[in-house]
């Protein structure tokens, strides 16, 4: 080998060129973490995509409509039962003095706070226009949703912990373990129209929450004792505002996707939103690029405040060299893939799905400018920017809603260059970076020692 690298001392240096790239590239916790979660959400699109193709051709475009409606609106009353402590736990748990009480403290609050929030919602009259009669049997019905919302709480905040831990490996372990179930199992949801296809989304997010707390054990290597303590709410009390925060721009970004559903489905019918589910179960493939970045980078910044300007400016670099020629090629292969679902669907859905598409030319962006806003703790401004963005989000598609499933996608783009405007606003305003806040002084229940937050 000496011998061959003193006689070729090109390829020598090309090699270890390429060494050094590979071995920075592994090192690099930013694009290690950014790929395991863009690899997460692919895989878990494309069974995804796969479990719907087959759904929509074995079942009616009715059931398929009210059940990823239904589906939607328990994701968002998911969140609401998180309190905004999925992103507080990637900001804080990298420095927590006892980061078991923390865990088992917020995955506590997530799971009793999901369960509240399931039992208001059966008890509201109407369940406040979601047909959830069409996902459950006469008394069975709250039982199941209250479970369902609990988990899906906990699961949010769990997983979140993951990827705080820079364990985003584990990440599409779970997830890719509970679609897998999903998917294998829809054959025993034959004949049972939305009741079936929501009991496997039951099926599939109770495998992944407990496979998220599995990890989460193993990787924190702490003594059982430790994890068996009473949860402490005053170990996460400094966490409150940050929460808050998170908790209620989170809920304004949700709403306009979870909203659409649900008043298509009111004004249009089951089968239109059908012909919309689609399309935006496409489109999130899309969302998996500027989504998955960001994420990693706010536990990045969470580690290593001082590099956040250097990192999203990596970042954005990287989505937009993926984003930009996916965008391209939904647009143009738009038909063909709404094809497999059915011929009503592309008929339906094309120029829909075309429209979704483009506007991930400024989601991309809204993605960092939340974070950078978020991890500089700019959450006044954070709040501000998601609520005035889904005011567009959901403002635009309603006025232009006359118009069918185009005019439906034709306000949602004018929606996301809406956000990017407000959002490109915020940032020019709070161009300058904060001074760094006084250390929070806490109680740490384990040791009792102080730390900083």
């Amino acid at each position: 080998m000496a011998a061959d690298s003193a006689l070729y001392p090109d390829t020598a240096r090309a090699q270890s060129a390429v060494r050094r790239a590979v071995s920075g590239a592994v090192n690099d916790s930013l694009l290690r973490n950014s790929s395991f979660l863009m690899l997460n959400s692919v895989l878990v699109s494309a069974l995804g995509f796969l479990f719907w193709t087959l759904a929509a051709r074995y079942f009616p475009a009715s059931a398929v409509g009210t059940t990823t409606t239904v589906i939607s609106a328990v994701t968002y009353a998911s969140m609401m039962g998180t309190l905004g402590l999925p992103n507080t736990v990637i900001r804080f748990l990298a420095r927590d003095r006892d980061p078991v009480m923390m865990l088992t403290t917020t995955g506590a609050l997530a799971t009793g706070a999901g369960a509240v929030v399931g039992l208001a919602w059966c008890a509201i009259p109407g369940h406040l226009g979601i047909p959830l009669s069409s996902v459950g049997s006469g008394w069975l019905t709250a039982p199941v949703v209250i479970v369902v919302v609990a988990l899906g709480s906990l699961g949010a905040v769990a997983q979140s912990a993951i990827i705080a831990l820079r364990k985003s490996k584990w990440v599409v372990v779970e997830n890719g373990l509970a679609s897998i179930v999903k998917l294998l199992a829809l054959p025993l949801a034959l004949g049972f129209a939305a009741a079936g296809l929501f009991s496997l989304f039951l099926a599939s997010l109770a495998v992944s929450t407990i496979a998220s707390i599995v990890i989460i054990v193993r990787v924190v290597d702490a003594p059982r004792q430790r994890w068996m303590r009473t949860p402490d709410l005053g170990a996460i009390a400094h966490m409150r505002s940050f929460a808050a925060g998170n908790h209620f721009a989170a809920l304004a970004a949700l709403l306009p996707g979870t909203a659409l559903r649900i008043i298509v489905l009111d004004q249009l019918g089951a089968q239109d939103a059908a012909y919309l589910a689609m399309p935006l179960m496409i489109v999130a493939l899309l969302k998996i690029i500027p989504s998955t970045a960001a994420q990693s980078l706010f536990a990045e910044a969470s580690h290593d405040e001082a590099s956040l300007g250097r990192q999203a400016r990596r970042t954005m670099r990287a989505i937009y060299v993926v984003l930009i020629p996916a965008i391209v090629a939904l647009v143009v292969l738009a038909e063909p893939l709404l094809s497999m679902f059915g011929a009503g669907y592309a008929a339906a859905g094309t120029t829909c799905l075309q429209l979704l598409a483009l506007s991930g030319v400024f989601a991309g962006f809204n993605y960092v400018a939340d974070t950078i806003l978020n991890a500089q703790r700019r959450v006044r401004a954070y709040v501000v920017v998601n609520v005035v963005g889904s005011v567009f989000g959901i403002g635009f598609p309603i006025a232009l809603l006359g118009y069918g499933l185009t005019g439906v996608g034709f306000g949602w783009l004018l929606g996301q260059v809406g956000y990017a405007l407000v959002a490109a606003v915020a940032l020019f305003w709070h161009r300058r970076p904060p001074a760094r806040p006084a250390p929070i002084v806490v109680v740490d229940t384990w040791s009792r020692v102080e730390s900083e937050a």
